[in-house]
């Protein structure tokens, strides 16, 4: 699986797609670094746009080949779900990058003070959105959706529900939880919140790879 990540990911980095992804995600910090609001809102906030932008590296990984690459791809790794998972897992270390940026970017620019636990509730928070975009690009990629503009419009509905509803896990309800300052109902709502979401995700996943699998 190692092996299969490595060139996944080398096949990702070499189409450049992922830069539009990534240039559009530090020009949202910038942002909204920039309001030099409290530490717990901005990453609250730059966790809730890590959703949509996780889903777009996750299309990213997983269209950087053609189809026939990727049958030729699968046919050396002796599976299309190992090719699949390879992909997630690659999707998903890209987006960890994206934390550490996210997670690193507030503390350089504000005026307000912060403590551990808004860097612990940041980690948590952004792990929690980058893990849900990543299950929202693996069924808004091929096969799932093969059309671009049946995936565009699958992805946009998907991260804007997940922002709008409410008490929708986990964006919009990480962006009420700066709105409480008792560290145990943090602590309890934000348990909650990754309980749903990681199940949430492993519905998704599931989902994409049998859909997947039935359409190749």
């Amino acid at each position: 699986m190692k092996a299969l990540v490595r060139y996944v990911g080398a096949d990702a980095l070499r189409n450049q797609h992922w830069l539009a992804p990534l240039l559009t995600y530090l020009a949202a910090l910038a942002v909204l670094d920039a309001t030099n609001g409290p530490v717990r809102s901005t990453y609250a906030a730059s966790a809730a746009l890590l959703v949509p932008i996780a889903t777009w590296v996750t299309v990213v990984v997983n269209q950087s080949e053609d189809p026939v690459q990727t049958s030729i791809t699968v046919v050396n790794a002796g599976s299309d779900t190992r090719v699949r998972l390879a992909k997630l897992v690659t999707a998903g270390l890209g987006c960890l990058a994206l934390v550490a940026l996210a997670m690193v970017a507030p503390l350089l620019t504000t005026s307000h003070r912060w403590s551990a636990t808004d860097l612990g509730l940041g980690v948590v928070a952004h792990l929690l959105c980058g893990g849900l975009g990543v299950a929202f690009g693996a069924v808004c990629s091929r096969p799932v959706l093969r059309r671009t503009a049946w995936a565009v419009l699958a992805a946009v509905a998907l991260c804007l529900a997940d922002v709008l509803i409410p008490n929708c896990p986990p964006a919009h309800q990480l962006l009420a939880l700066p709105a409480s300052d008792h560290p145990r109902h943090v602590a309890a709502s934000l348990a909650v919140t990754s309980v749903e979401t990681v199940l949430v995700c492993a519905v998704l996943v599931a989902a994409a790879v049998a859909v997947a699998q039935r359409r190749d």
